[in-house]
Order: structure tokens, then sequence, then C-alpha cells
């Protein structure tokens, strides 16, 4: 379902969101942890390949989609888009995310602002 917020909404469900993550990485062991990132991070990025370029990021990099590294939850992945996030993207991503059993969410900053694609399906865009 899509939702358009005003920034400091989306910023405040993106913050609670992270705190449900770290929570949740709690109860997981560093290796499990990382392991779990790994994983999650290979199926949106194979996701994000098939609808456009993907790149783990360098600094004349001309990719569709750059990873965007952080230390955020294994749970949370934030990718620079250059392109628009269309239907398609999140229904792409939304399919990987719950192709994974679990919870999820991929932070897209990109050319027309911030949206944030959570696997439980909704898609919150800034207004």
């Amino acid at each position: 379902m899509e939702h358009f917020l005003p920034e400091d909404e989306l910023e405040d469900l993106l913050r609670e969101f992270e705190k449900h993550g770290e929570r949740l990485d709690r109860l997981l062991t560093e290796v499990e942890e990382i392991r779990h990132f790994g994983r999650f991070f290979r199926v949106i990025a194979q996701a994000l390949m098939s609808v456009g370029s993907f790149s783990e990021g360098g600094v004349d990099d001309e990719a569709d989609y750059t990873y965007w590294p952080c230390m955020d939850p294994s749970r949370i992945l934030r990718v620079v888009a250059r392109v628009s996030i269309t239907r398609k993207t999140v229904r792409t991503v939304l399919a990987a995310c719950r192709a994974l059993g679990a919870e999820h969410a991929v932070v897209f900053d990109g050319k027309a602002g911030r949206c944030v694609v959570f696997s439980n399906g909704d898609w919150c865009r800034e207004e």
C-alpha cells in the first residue's frame, strides 16, 4: 500500500522500524547478524539488478541503484537511486523482502526524495 508522508513523519516511522530491527538483531549472534544481512543484501541486489543497474558504490558510480553503507540494523538496506522508484521496482523489492520471510526495509534516497519499502507491503514516500 502506497503512503505519502511529510518528511518528519517518514523519519519517525523509519526510526521506529530501526528500533524494532535492533531488538530483533539482539536475538542473533554477531555471526548470525552478519549472515542475515549478507543474505538480505544479495537478495535485494539481485532484485534491483532485475529492474536496473546496481553497484556497491564508487565515487563516480553511475548505476541506477547504489548501496549506501550505513550502521543500521541488519534488516535495513540504504540505496541511492538515480532513477525514479516505480511501482515495478517496489513490487520487485517487496517480493524479494517477502522471500526472506522476516521484517525488512529498503530505504531509497533519490531524485524524488526518500521512500521506504517495508516487507509488510507498505511503500512510504515523502510528500
